[in-house]
């Protein structure tokens, strides 16, 4: 069924901001507005670059939060986190974030952006462009909301990680950075020692966060970095085996990091 709206789902990295460049040079069919869902946990080079790109855009670009992931309060009261954390028990816990702060506060934002009120029914049908590249093809999912047809032009063009870099720095606007809140769990040790380094009160901050989560959940240590032990302690300096070559792999369902 044809459209009635197109929306760029922007996280402000390396392919959303493609993807607004290529509709600025109408290299894809041009989109009504798009939206940025703030889970107030990116890092500040994220929020400067988001900043640059609003003052840069002629489409204009929407914010919108559900609220600070980092103090999720009501949540916490119950004992977990949306966030999905590696357990001393093994294995991680249930993700819920990407869902609950982003997908749900994107679709809330093109309700609202349309008119709608609260429970009344979407009678539009919307394409929310979602910056994949081919490289990560495997992130690319239907959406589970009927009136949304997520839709890939970057798949479409052929192009990569690497050449939306290019197209983003070819349109004068330098190396944008790489989207995920500061203490998402799917860092590499490479991005937390970069975050260390680079801004050490985020890496402070995030740090913080892992020790208020350790215990979150009566009988059930919990922990941002993969080694499971407290973020301060972890070795930053080494290559794990066990570590995901992508960010998120297939993780973030194409929203985040992008």
């Amino acid at each position: 069924m044809k459209s009635d709206v197109t929306v760029i789902s922007f996280g402000a990295g390396v392919q959303s901001t493609a993807l607004l460049v290529l509709a600025a040079q109408g290299k894809i069919a041009k989109p009504d507005f798009a939206v940025f869902a703030d889970t107030q946990a990116e890092p500040r080079e994220v929020y400067t670059w988001l900043t640059k790109l609003i003052e840069w855009s002629t489409l204009r670009i929407i914010v919108g939060s559900h609220g600070n992931l980092m103090k999720d309060q009501k949540r916490h009261d119950q004992g977990f986190t949306t966030v999905p954390l590696f357990t001393a028990k093994g294995g991680m816990g249930m993700r819920q974030c990407t869902k609950s702060f982003k997908i749900d506060q994107i679709n809330r934002m093109i309700r609202q952006e349309l008119g709608y009120k609260f429970r009344q029914k979407t009678k539009h049908k919307v394409d929310v462009m979602i910056g994949i590249s081919i490289d990560e093809a495997h992130r690319m999912k239907p959406s589970r909301t009927k009136w949304i047809n997520n839709v890939w032009p970057l798949i479409d063009l052929g192009l990569s990680r690497d050449d939306c870099i290019k197209i983003v720095e070819g349109a004068g606007l330098g190396t944008p950075p790489r989207s995920a809140c500061i203490m998402c769990p799917y860092k590499r040790n490479d991005e937390w020692l970069h975050l260390k380094m680079t801004s050490p009160d985020e890496f402070e901050r995030a740090a913080k966060w892992d020790d208020f989560v350790r215990d979150l959940k009566p009988g059930q240590k919990q922990f941002v970095h993969r080694s499971k032990v407290p973020l301060r302690d972890a070795h930053l300096g080494e290559k794990r085996n066990d570590e995901q070559s992508d960010l998120f792999g297939d993780e973030c369902e194409g929203m985040c990091g992008v």
